[in-house]
């Protein structure tokens, strides 16, 4: 690939996730969301796709004709590399084997039955996994291939999401005994993971698991057997840019997930990646050079179900390394959402690692990229990220790589399926201009966003009402879980998405309501207190001067006008007076 330099004013890279691509788009075997339960994916109603339906062809190929045409206009032309945060290929790839329903979560459904756990198991051990394994890879290399075709000079770097792997988040681990570094494994040995080492690595070259049939002729290198001793013991890998200046960690985060199967036999480290993941970052800090991490389902809670998406100890891991390399980490980027979100650590008590349950102080924040599918209601979107040596300001010109900006683009398929920039981040989000101009797209810059989320005037802040909107990409949303602008958002859900904003586990979002709750009594309290208290001074006030003024119109009326006989001596006083 070409090493894309970038110069004192920046570079850039196309961040794409959830392509979830449906070659079945607009037949009987079209992927349906089940909250949309009138979406038609079986024929076409619009060529573009429609919400409630993964990605059709003509979605992906618009998505990349508008990237490459946005980019062209850049200097340099192309991005210096491409970021696919997972989820690549379409829900439900075992289903078109299992036969019933395509509706999402239904993936490890056999004859119209599902349990959660044991229709996972059966369909890893049903006749059929073995095909559902290679249609996954066929429709991986695909999508993928597009990518590449669109981007030739770049680099593409691809971490691998729940539904690319069949059953979803089914993912058997070979060779776990072995110590890091000393597997031999290969892409026939080594399962799901194997498939989809085939689709991303010389697929002219490459066979199936299940039929030893050629996978294509295909000239995708986005993996090359220097990948093979951890991709195929784990699904991650890393990948040195500008001149080993700037290091991708992509990790496989399936594995930390409360849904993964089977249960792996390092518990405490899956594939041995966490230990992986530790050398890599030293070796960036050794080398006095900075890193990017990738990965698909992000280490908190999600905004929907508020559900938390890894496991305890690994989010306990994973933040204790995070915060170890804090100065060599200059991005976490996940997707798994499909809408356009963000988290970051805010309070000081967050700075422990004893017991995370709230997300850390950090220097970076974690970003999660919108999805290209319209599945859950949202408009398709992908962001372009500028990255560079510095910030805006003189003071932090220190020949650091930091991200600097994005624009997200979207396509409006619910009007008129055409595709623009949607918003510029420094620009929509303007009351952290001045600190993204001095340090870039830092935890600072987020921490005075979610500040400013807060109720104005016990109402909902406009900027909170404006990242509702923009979590679906613009899309008008239906209302069921309060994203759009076109909804309302009382405080019980302005709360609920401010907690989202900073936990990582559902025990701290439920403290962190259950404090907001308790912090909003105490306050009103002391507002209901401090009201009574000027009311009942206002009262009393007011009795006093009343009283005053009966006495002196009383006094007026009663008094006798002063008496003089010429001598001074005989004037009556007032005080004389009242006691006459």
């Amino acid at each position: 690939k070409m090493d894309v330099n970038i110069n004192d004013d920046g570079g850039y890279f196309l961040w794409l996730s959830d392509l979830h691509f449906d070659p079945h788009y607009a037949t009987s075997q079209a992927f349906t969301s089940h909250y949309y339960e009138d979406a038609n994916c079986n024929s076409i109603s619009s060529s573009i796709g429609n919400y409630g339906c993964d990605s059709p062809r003509s979605l992906v190929r618009a998505a990349l004709e508008h990237a490459v045409n946005v980019t062209a206009a850049r200097t340099p032309s192309s991005p210096a590399f491409v970021i696919v945060s997972g989820d690549s290929i379409r829900h439900g790839v075992d289903q078109l084997f299992a036969g019933g329903e395509f509706k999402e979560g239904a993936e490890g459904r056999i004859n119209n039955t599902f349990s959660a756990n044991l229709g996972v198991e059966q369909a890893a051990n049903s006749p059929y996994h073995a095909q559902a394994m290679d249609a996954a890879g066929e429709i991986m290399h695909e999508v993928i291939s597009m990518v590449e075709m669109a981007f030739p000079e770049a680099e593409i770097i691809v971490s691998i999401g729940n539904n690319d792997v069949v059953p979803d988040y089914y993912l058997q681990l070979q060779d776990e005994d072995a110590p890091l570094g000393s597997s031999n494994l290969t892409s026939e040995s080594a399962g799901m993971l194997g498939v989809i080492f085939n689709a991303l690595s010389n697929g002219a070259n490459s066979t199936t698991i299940a039929e030893g049939k050629p996978n294509g002729t295909s000239k995708n290198t986005i993996l090359t057997s220097h990948d093979e001793w951890t991709f195929l013991r784990g699904g991650y890998y890393s990948r040195n840019l500008h001149n080993g200046t700037l290091t991708v960690i992509s990790l496989n985060t399936v594995l930390y997930s409360g849904n993964f199967k089977p249960g792996p036999k390092n518990g405490d480290d899956p594939g041995w990646q966490f230990s992986w993941m530790r050398k890599m970052l030293s070796y960036c800090r050794e080398n006095g050079t900075q890193a990017v991490i990738v990965g698909h389902i992000p280490p908190a809670v999600g905004s929907f179900r508020h559900t938390q998406l890894w496991k305890d100890k690994y989010i306990q891991t994973y933040y204790e390394i995070v915060k170890e390399f804090d100065n060599v980490i200059i991005a976490q980027l996940f997707g798994h959402l499909h809408s356009d979100e963000f988290r970051v650590g805010l309070a000081d008590e967050s700075d422990s690692t004893a017991n995370l349950s709230m997300i850390p102080s950090m220097n970076t924040p974690l970003l999660l990229g919108p999805s290209v599918t319209p599945l859950h209601g949202n408009d398709p979107s992908f962001r372009i990220v500028k990255y560079g040596r510095g910030g805006g300001g003189s003071e932090t010109q220190d020949g650091k790589y930091r991200l600097l900006d994005y624009d997200s683009h979207r396509c409006s398929i619910g009007t008129d399926n055409h595709w623009s920039k949607l918003y510029t981040f420094s620009e929509a989000y303007d009351m952290a201009s001045d600190v993204i101009k001095e340090e870039g797209l830092t935890s600072e810059a987020f921490r005075t966003i979610v500040k400013s989320m807060e109720d104005k005037r016990g109402k909902e802040s406009p900027v909170l009402t404006s990242y509702r909107s923009l979590m679906l990409s613009g899309a008008d949303g239906d209302g069921h879980d309060k994203r759009g602008s076109n909804f309302g958002c009382d405080s019980k859900c302005r709360d609920e998405f401010l907690c989202t904003f900073q936990t990582a586990t559902r025990s701290g979002y439920d403290n962190c309501l259950l404090e907001r709750k308790q912090t909003w009594k105490r306050n009103g309290r002391s507002i209901f207190g401090l009201v009574g208290a000027v009311v009942f001074a206002t009262a009393l006030i007011f009795l006093v001067i009343v009283r005053w003024r009966k006495k002196r119109r009383r006094d007026h009326y009663e008094s006798t006008p002063s008496v003089t006989d010429g001598n001074k001596d005989s004037d009556i006083d007032a005080k004389d007076q009242e006691m006459i």
